[in-house]
C-alpha cells in the first residue's frame, strides 16, 4: 500500500482517511456522552432573578460530583449582540461581544438527588449603562453566562442565556 502511495496514488490516502476520521468522531462522541452522563442536566438557578444592570447577577448550579476544596471553576458573563443579515438566498448571523467579565467561582458541598455533590456559586457586578436582554429579532442584545472547570480533567463546560 505504501508503494502505491509513493507512486502518486493519492486516492489510497483519501480512502484510508475515512476510517481514521470515523474513529476520531466515535471517540469524541463517547467522551461527550460520558461527560453528559457524569454531570447530567445542570440548570442555572439565578438569584436575584433577573439580574440587574447596575447591580448584581448571581446564582448557582449543583453538580453530582463529590465536593473537593481543590476544584476550581470560573465563570464568564458576556453581553452579546446578534445581527442577522439577508443577502439574496443567504442568511448571515454575526455575533459580537460588547462587554464581558470573567470571575473565579466559590464552591461548597451540597446534597443532590444522587447524594453528596458540589454547589458552584457565582456573583458579579454588572456596570450601569449596558443593554438588557431583548426579544430576539434581526438585531438584538442578550446575556450569556458560561462556567467551566479550571482543571481540564473535570471536563466541565456549560453555558446559559440569561433574561
Amino acid at each position: 500500500m505504501m508503494a502505491d502511495f509513493q507512486r502518486g496514488e493519492h486516492l489510497v490516502a483519501l480512502v484510508l482517511m475515512f476510517p481514521v476520521v470515523s474513529l476520531f468522531l466515535l471517540y469524541y462522541a463517547t467522551v461527550l456522552t460520558r461527560d453528559w452522563l457524569r454531570y447530567r442536566h445542570t440548570p442555572f438557578q439565578m438569584d436575584p432573578y433577573p439580574g440587574a444592570i447596575g447591580g448584581q447577577m448571581g446564582g448557582h448550579i449543583d453538580l453530582d460530583i463529590r465536593y473537593s476544596p481543590d476544584q476550581k471553576f470560573e465563570a464568564t458573563l458576556v453581553l452579546c449582540r446578534r445581527a442577522t443579515r439577508q443577502s439574496g438566498k443567504e442568511t448571515k448571523i454575526d455575533e459580537s461581544i460588547e462587554w464581558q467579565r470573567t470571575v473565579p467561582l466559590h464552591t461548597e458541598p451540597c446534597l443532590t438527588d444522587r447524594g453528596n455533590g458540589t454547589r458552584i456559586r457565582v456573583v458579579t457586578d454588572v456596570p450601569e449603562g449596558l443593554s438588557e436582554s431583548e426579544v430576539p429579532s434581526s438585531n438584538f442584545h442578550f446575556w450569556r453566562l458560561s462556567m467551566k472547570a479550571v482543571d481540564k480533567t473535570l471536563r466541565f463546560n456549560r453555558a446559559w442565556e440569561l433574561p
